[in-house]
Order: C-alpha cells, then structure tokens, then sequence
C-alpha cells in the first residue's frame, strides 16, 4: 500500500508540474475578453459538432498519468474512474472507459450542471431578457409575495447568485427552516407543495431560509443556482427546451442529453443534467474558445472571461465555476460536480480535460 501510495503522489506531481511552474500565477486585472467586441478567432480551426478528430498529445501532457491523477484526486470522496477524455488544440489526445460505459454512454453532471446553467444565464443576458448581474432578482418577480426574510430578499442581486454570495440557505442549511414552523397541517403542507407546481423558482424564493445578508460571505448553494434557471425560463420568449437546443446544445450537435425537470416541468439549475463525455468536452470547448463555436458566438466572449475566479486558492470560486482543483495555478477553470464529475478548461495549454466517477 504505501508503494501504491507514493507512485499515486508522483504521478499526481507529474501531472501538475506543467502547469504549477510553467504558467504565470496571476490573471489579469481586467476580466474582460482579449478579443474586445470582436468575436474570438478560429484559433484552432477544428470544431468537432459532428465528429471528433483525434491527434497527437504534446510531451508535456503525460497522459498516462490521468487516470490515477482523478483516483489521487478522488480518493478521499471514494469515487472510481468511469471515463476521460482530453482534449488538445480541438483533438481528442486520450479517451478511456472503464466497463459498461463508452462515448455515447449518458452519465451524470451533478453539480457540474450548475457551469451549464451559467451559460445560459450569460445568454440571456446578451439578448437583453436580463439586464445586469447588478439587477436586483426580484425586479423579475414582482409577483413574488416574499414571506420569509423579506427586506434581505429585495437585496439579493443575480451576480450574487452567479457566485454563491446571496445569503440564501446553502447546502448543509435548512432551506426550509423559516417558514415550515408555519405549517402545521397536512392540508397545509399540500397547498404548500402545490405552489411549486405553478412555477418552482418563485415558489422557492418566496419561502427559502436566508442564512446571512446578501453579500456577506460565500455559502455554497444548489437553491440559488436554480433560482438562475427559473429566471432564464420566466424571462425568455420560448420554452426552456427550446432555447437550449437553439441558442446553446444544437449548434454544437449536442443532441443526446438528459435533463432532470422539477415540479413545475422546468429544467433543475442546480443538478440534474446527463450527456456524453465527448458533449462535456465539446462544453469545455466552447468556454476554451470563448463562447465561439464555429462562426457563431454562442456565449459572450466577456462573460467566459469573468467565469473564472479570482482567487488562486484550489477551492477558488467564481460565477459557477471552480478554480482547476489539481492545478490552481494554471489558469484553469472547471466544473465540477459530485463524485469527480470535471470538465476542466485550461487556457495556457489549449487544454480541456473530462472525468466522469462514480462511487466505489
């Protein structure tokens, strides 16, 4: 075991070496796109919406270190390896399964789903259905009848929700814990499950617990990453199926998805979503080529900019995405889910990395 053991910490080094010394540790201090306006250039010029074309990995990319990189990675959580795929310069440089899964194989985002829902809130954005981050959420709920934490509410912003600072329950708090003391009748709490049928977003803004003031510290949040979704589906002009395909899955020929629905029938922002792990890596993709995919700029390029965090530490957070755990350093960026799901973008080396992991 503790021959095991030190061969895992070498390969780990291996692997990270690269990026922890050969890349600057500071980004710059204008989080805006280098491209200006302008949409970002075909710097690669391979877009694999249909087929994916495979190729050489540089020598610096060890790829034979992947796999126990993500076991080193995942030890603590007990998570296996099921897949990895990474990708350079646009080509597929390793692909790996483990039995029973393949590239077609849907497999779960967990909370990596929440990177997904990021984008699509930087969508509707650019098509002026919302105006700011700066906006207050509830200018786009005025029908909201706020019965818990009312004046904290009215405050919460959508930047606030973009980086897990708006003060409402997190994960390890009770989300509930406000308002179910008023409830103290069966018939009570049916017509209270009731309301989520009609539109869960609002439902849930209406009555979540509020931990802290809005903007006073970080708590990670699965519930504020779903008021962000109910948010695109109330303010657009079309079913939310339908604006995911158009505006983001279709382009980039990402049909063979799956995603979780919550009472009202809408999508869950927070979880929920299933796809390929070449779809994931065609996901990291578009982020490396800053929200360009082929002539169409999909995702601002300015809004891919400020996605990541400012923060170098590995437990860094920025608008739904996580510093590159095993690479702070690096310039890299992931989403990341439960379980060791990662889709890992890393801009110094033209690099997107997937792993999907389920538990031992």
């Amino acid at each position: 075991m503790p021959s095991q053991f030190l061969a895992w910490l070498m390969t780990t080094f291996a692997f990270a070496m690269p990026f922890i010394f050969g890349q600057p540790t500071n980004k710059p201090e204008t989080r805006t796109s280098p491209y200006g306006k302008e949409m970002p250039p075909d710097k690669y010029g391979v877009w694999p919406t249909e087929e994916f074309e495979t190729g050489q990995a540089p020598l610096w990319l060890q790829t034979w270190a992947l796999r126990p990189t993500h076991i080193m990675r995942n030890l603590f959580s007990g998570s296996k390896n099921e897949g990895i795929v990474a990708l350079y310069k646009g080509k597929i440089v390793y692909e790996w399964y483990a039995d029973g899964w393949d590239k077609d194989t849907r497999h779960t985002l967990n909370s990596a789903t929440k990177s997904v829902t990021q984008a699509l809130v930087g969508i509707a954005i650019a098509e002026g259905f919302i105006d700011s981050v700066d906006d207050k959420f509830v200018k786009y709920y005025p029908d909201a009848n706020i019965e818990v934490a009312a004046e904290w509410k009215k405050e919460i912003t959508i930047e606030q929700l973009l980086t897990m600072t708006s003060g409402v329950a997190g994960d390890n708090d009770g989300w509930l814990e406000d308002y179910a003391v008023r409830l103290s009748s069966q018939a009570q709490w049916m017509a209270f499950w009731r309301r989520f049928d009609r539109d869960s977003a609002r439902a849930t803004f209406e009555v979540c617990s509020m931990v802290v003031k809005p903007g006073s510290r970080w708590n990670y949040s699965s519930l504020g990453t779903g008021l962000l979704l109910g948010l695109v589906a109330r303010v657009i002009d079309q079913p939310l199926e339908d604006y995911v395909n158009e505006k983001l899955f279709g382009p980039m020929g990402i049909t063979n998805f799956k995603w979780g629905v919550q009472q009202d029938g809408s999508y869950a922002g927070e979880s929920g979503l299933y796809m390929t792990p070449r779809d994931m890596v065609k996901f990291g993709y578009l982020y490396l080529n800053y929200g360009r995919w082929e002539d169409q700029q999909l995702v601002p390029a300015d809004w891919v900019a400020q996605s990541p965090p400012t923060s170098k530490s590995p437990f860094g957070y920025g608008r739904l995405f996580w510093n590159a755990r095993n690479a702070p350093f690096s310039g890299g960026y992931e989403a990341s889910g439960a379980q060791g799901q990662v889709i890992q973008i890393i801009p110094p080396r033209d690099l997107v990395i997937v792993r999907t992991g389920a538990p031992r």
